[in-house]
């Protein structure tokens, strides 16, 4: 317990610095959309996995989490400044460790995906994320769901992660 007491404000002045010195988590950091537009509709998701949830699961985690780090608002595809478009290139969910007598003990959950925008006016492109990959480890078939959609969530916040650089 002494060593708690002694840690424990240093461990405060770390916190109030960074916070102090605008650290932030990529997370929660904002994004600055192309040429500031703020109108978005999310036109598609090519999916050409067999993983039937993921799409709408896409559609509804991408738009989270652009409203949770920026002035969005999705609108329909008259109001539409920017379109915006998600590419599904691969999900996986495969064993990574086998134990003895062959079993798998270790699992991976893998999803790479690209969001791409574009003008709604004349389609010219505005921003590609570039390929981003989302990876999950899970232990039993029963973490199988969440490992997989933490995956996603992963691919995503990257992806958000590069709006966060200005253009």
């Amino acid at each position: 317990m002494p060593k708690i007491k002694t840690l424990l404000p240093a461990l405060l002045l770390l916190a109030a610095t960074l916070f102090s010195c605008g650290y932030q988590f990529s997370s929660m950091a904002p994004i600055t959309l192309p040429r500031s537009q703020t109108k978005l509709y999310l036109s598609r998701v090519d999916n050409p996995t067999q993983q039937g949830w993921l799409t709408p699961y896409i559609r509804s985690e991408l738009r989270d989490e652009l409203i949770k780090r920026g002035q969005v608002k999705w609108v329909g595809r008259d109001e539409a400044e920017t379109l915006v478009r998600v590419e599904v290139r691969d999900f996986t969910s495969s064993d990574s460790l086998k134990g003895e007598d062959d079993e798998s003990v270790k699992y991976n959950a893998r999803l790479t995906l690209r969001v791409l925008m574009s003008n709604s006016r004349d389609g010219e492109p505005l921003w590609n994320s570039g390929w981003q990959t989302g990876t999950e480890t899970f232990y039993t078939e029963g973490e199988k769901n969440s490992a997989s959609r933490k995956a996603v969530d992963e691919a995503l916040r990257r992806a958000a992660d590069g709006l966060g650089q200005e253009f």
